[in-house]
């Protein structure tokens, strides 16, 4: 672990929440695998907290999920790829983190 602020996945920016979970290019890019900004044109031009708001009170469908739960289960699996990485030297691509997401949002939703 570092006492650095430098992102440990893109090491060019200071690590701030809107960038572990938007603007990091591993963030980004898993936002784009699941072309978010279709649905969502102003996803990358919000203040953190009304981007997070905006997202958690949607109530949009997609591929038959609510966004707002699988915008936070989400997010939690990219806290969680981050982790994995700096603890566990492990790595998911965004598509293995977005199959893992679907997988537990499904989980979610029968329960």
């Amino acid at each position: 672990m570092s006492d650095s602020d430098e992102c440990v996945q893109c090491s060019n920016q200071v690590e701030d929440v809107y960038h572990i979970f938007g603007f990091c290019p591993a963030a980004y890019k898993f936002w784009e695998e699941i072309n978010i900004m279709s649905n969502f044109p102003d996803f990358f031009f919000l203040n953190f907290y009304d981007w997070m708001l905006a997202h958690i009170k949607s109530d949009v469908m997609i591929k038959g999920r609510r966004w707002s739960l699988l915008f936070v289960i989400l997010l939690d699996n990219l806290w969680r790829n981050k982790n994995d990485v700096i603890f566990n030297n492990m790595h998911l691509s965004a598509k293995e983190i977005i199959l893992r997401a679907l997988n537990q949002v499904k989980i979610t939703s029968v329960n």
